[in-house]
């Protein structure tokens, strides 16, 4: 007999709205704000003749163009399912993570290129304007990156990594200037910047890979297989479990389908009442959100295959 999770509120519960709602709002203001942004510092790099400046600019109405598809999909991950999408729409806010894990890979390595050719045509920066320039973009993706870490998603945290490159370029910018004005050395202008590119592309690596860890539905890194099966097994009326599959929908909402061999026949009250009793351990110890069970009695034949 197989019994399947019937509160399909992958998304609609009261308290996920409230969420959804806050993840909105905050993605929607990093977007003006830095959009807003942008556009001024372009026209500043091109004032104060500073390539960091300018780079930053550049990188920041990418980074715009970034918050403007995330506000799209991220509201459309929060549709109910339909058949369609029959688990709902949870990943396109992982899409739209890994759309904008490209926009900074790409906007990192074009600063890079074009630093690389700066190097050989230095050119020297009106340090003053650099300076302040860099003191209102440490204040404006400063507040942008503590209203986007409050989120939860892990759209919203690699959105936090741009805004972590954004107040930490601005700080770079920041020390350049004042370095050039005392040093004269006009090529630090290109170099700090570079080196945070790099820095940048090493640390987003790590949200690419677990992007992808997500869409070929490995098991949730807190979790293993292993212990939940164990749990599962300390129950007396439970003779063996087999068939255990564990994903994540968007590395937030877990899924788990298992089959579960009983010791004995029970009647179907007992196991009503078992499968309450394990989808209540399965949430509350390992976090799992829906399960699936398939129980089976002793005497039956698993028709499913093994996967190995």
């Amino acid at each position: 007999m197989q019994s399947h999770s019937h509160h399909h509120g992958l998304d609609h519960g009261h308290d996920q709205g409230h969420s959804h709602q806050h993840t909105h709002h905050r993605i929607r203001l990093a977007f003006f704000l830095n959009l807003f942004f942008a556009l001024i510092e372009l026209l500043g790099g091109i004032f104060a003749n500073s390539f960091a400046v300018t780079s930053n600019a550049l990188h920041d109405l990418g980074d715009s163009l970034a918050l403007a598809l995330s506000i799209v999909l991220e509201k459309k991950s929060h549709r109910k399912s339909d058949a369609q999408f029959s688990y709902g729409y949870r990943r396109f806010s992982i899409a739209a993570a890994f759309i904008t894990s490209l926009f900074l890979v790409s906007g990192s390595c074009l600063v890079i290129f074009f630093g690389i050719h700066q190097l050989f045509e230095l050119t020297q920066p009106k340090t003053e304007q650099m300076m302040g320039f860099s003191v209102l973009g440490i204040l404006v993706n400063g507040f942008s990156l503590w209203t986007m870490s409050k989120g939860k998603s892990l759209n919203e945290k690699v959105l936090s990594w741009h805004f972590v490159e954004d107040t930490l370029s601005w700080v770079l910018v920041l020390l350049a200037g004042a370095l050039i004005r005392w040093t004269n050395w006009f090529f630090l202008d290109v170099i700090l910047g570079m080196g945070l590119s790099f820095w940048i592309l090493w640390n987003v690596q790590k949200n690419v890979r677990e992007i992808l860890r997500i869409f070929l539905q490995a098991v949730p890194k807190n979790i293993t297989p292993n212990e939940i099966e164990s749990s599962l097994m300390m129950i007396p009326v439970v003779g063996n479990v087999h068939h255990l599959h564990l994903w994540t929908l968007d590395g937030e909402l877990h899924i788990l389908t298992a089959h579960i061999l009983l010791k004995k026949d029970e009647d179907f009250s007992q196991v009503v009442s078992l499968k309450a009793a394990i989808k209540v351990l399965l949430k509350e110890k390992f976090g799992i959100y829906e399960a699936t069970l398939e129980f089976e009695s002793p005497s039956e034949y698993c028709r499913d295959p093994v996967h190995l």
